[in-house]
């Protein structure tokens, strides 16, 4: 086997992708769409006629790549996915510079060809009245900066999942797992049923159609037995309670989507960048998806939304505009007047524990969730398979079967992820909370951050190397979290006018930080706990 490893090229990002001629081919994908008691015998017999090392559920951004990964080591993979057709989707759109990386190693760099990706080379951020640019760190290898890439997600997805389909060791049905097959004692996995479904449970971020094939009451669908099942049914996962039954996501928010078209002159006040607005009553998240598209999101923090249908949610969007900068404040609310339906995805954190039942692993969102407001999804994904690649390689373990040398490698995976993970899962929601909040605390500890990067050097290439998922040494994100906190300290008391005055302003300094580490430290205990 030839390992492939392309690069990342941002001058590359016009020419076309080299699966560019399978990204509408359906033809590599068994459907049960037509004719279902036939089609399910001839899929039947298809599926039954391999024997399969490894069965991945959803075919998502991390199933599919997982899948290529696996099948170029030479393993034997089935890829059940709800619809192979390309998705709309509202979030899963931008890469940092970690996440580029992870598909390098995984022989993917050049995934982002073709699909019109723009380069990203930092973050503005406005604050208030002010503004400061966190640029990506300089590679020391090649002492240029390093890039993030945004774009379409329906582009994105229907490449990965174009060289997922171009491998011959991979298998593409199209139908839905309706249950993991286990031993008697309820703690292996043995390899999972399936029906012959398609469409999406995720309709607000897909619209899809539910076309939906229906069984005869005497078809019961067929099961597949692999020894080893991979879990990627993303954020909806029906399946991450087989391993812990008594956790569930909690929900911090809600994304509200729209796209700004610029085909002239680009509004964005940084081009190129992503950009972070935090001038108003809540953050609004801005990014090119195209040269001449660029996507909206506006957090509504909490667990219920404004009602849609009688305009609240659009009065919402509207007054959370118009705190914006001139030029992207007009170009915001003309684009919005346009959108006749406001897009939601819901934001969710769900830290990561060791999986507990033998013959399975859960990835991407399935596994590990946290606010999507630093965009780290997908880095932590894809560093996930790295991990997995790497330990359950073929010249490792020969066999998927031995549960002794899978169960030893896991554990390799979980150390090797932990720090990583824990960097960008705990800088996601800590951010969060101290961007959303509206206490006096919050804002001075808002004020600090703003302040802080306004400092240079280290206080913007520490934050930047955290953001862009390049560094993951938890001890600098301790370190940069409480120089804030610190720093929230030295400004508050910095606000007294004379001696007498000071003691209150400590007072409060002092309870800044026991707010910041209120945020901070439950967040790491649950990451180091994983």
């Amino acid at each position: 086997m030839t390992k492939i490893n392309p690069k990342f090229d941002v001058e590359k990002l016009d020419e076309p992708s080299p699966y560019t001629k399978l990204y509408n081919d359906r033809s590599s994908i068994l459907t049960c769409k037509d004719k279902v008691r036939t089609s399910l015998y001839i899929i039947f017999k298809e599926i039954l006629s391999k024997d399969y090392d490894i069965v991945i559920v959803g075919g998502g951004p991390i199933g599919s790549v997982m899948a290529t990964a696996f099948a170029r080591d030479g393993r034997k993979v089935l890829v059940v996915e709800r619809s192979w057709d390309k998705p709309d989707r509202i979030v899963g759109e931008l890469m940092q510079p970690g996440g580029i990386e992870a598909l390098e190693n995984l022989g993917l760099g050049d995934v982002f060809n073709g699909i019109s990706a723009v380069p990203t080379s930092g973050y503005y951020i406005g604050f208030k009245q002010d503004s400061v640019y966190v640029p990506y760190n300089v590679n020391p290898d090649t002492g240029k900066r390093i890039k993030g890439v945004s774009f379409h997600h329906g582009n994105f997805l229907s490449t990965v999942r174009s060289a997922c389909k171009a491998e011959p060791n991979v298998t593409c049905l199209e139908a839905e797992v309706s249950e993991l097959i286990k031993n008697e004692d309820e703690n292996k996995v043995l390899g999972v049923r399936i029906i012959p479904k398609r469409g999406f449970k995720d309709q607000e971020a897909y619209h899809a159609e539910d076309d939906t094939v229906k069984l005869d009451k005497d078809q019961t669908g067929f099961s597949v037995y692999a020894p080893l099942t991979v879990v990627a049914d993303g954020i909806y996962s029906k399946f991450r309670t087989e391993n812990l039954p008594s956790r569930k996501p909690v929900l911090k928010s809600h994304f509200v989507g729209f796209v700004i078209e610029h085909n002239q002159e680009n509004p964005l006040p940084c081009p190129r960048n992503g950009h972070v607005f935090l001038n108003g009553f809540t953050p609004i998240l801005m990014y090119q998806m195209s040269d001449t598209e660029t996507r909206v999101l506006v957090d509504v923090p909490g667990t219920k939304l404004p009602n849609q249908s009688n305009g609240s949610l659009r009065k919402y969007i509207e007054a959370a505009g118009s705190s914006l900068p001139d030029g992207i404040r007009e170009a915001y609310q003309e684009n919005l007047d346009k959108s006749k339906r406001l897009r939601v995805m819901t934001n969710s954190y769900f830290p990561p524990k060791k999986t507990r039942i033998m013959g399975a692993v859960f990835v991407g969102d399935s596994y590990n969730m946290r606010h999507p407001l630093t965009g780290g999804g997908m880095t932590v994904g894809y560093w996930d398979c790295v991990y997995l690649i790497r330990n359950l390689s073929k010249a490792k373990i020969p066999d998927l079967s031995d549960s002794e040398a899978i169960s030893e490698a896991l554990e390799e995976v979980y150390t090797l992820r932990r720090p990583r993970a824990l960097v960008i899962n705990t800088l996601s929601v800590a951010l969060y909370s101290l961007f959303s909040a509206d206490s006096e605390p919050y804002r001075n500890l808002r004020d600090a951050c703003f302040q802080y990067f306004t400092l240079g050097g280290d206080a913007i290439a520490g934050p930047s190397g955290l953001l862009s998922g390049t560094i993951t040494n938890p001890l600098v994100l301790a370190y940069h979290f409480f120089s804030v906190a610190l720093y929230a300290m030295f400004l508050e008391v910095c606000k007294s006018t004379s001696v007498i005055s000071m003691f209150p302003h400590f007072l409060k300094a002092v309870y800044t930080l026991l707010v910041a580490a209120y945020i901070f430290v439950p967040l790491i205990i649950n990451e180091i706990l994983s």
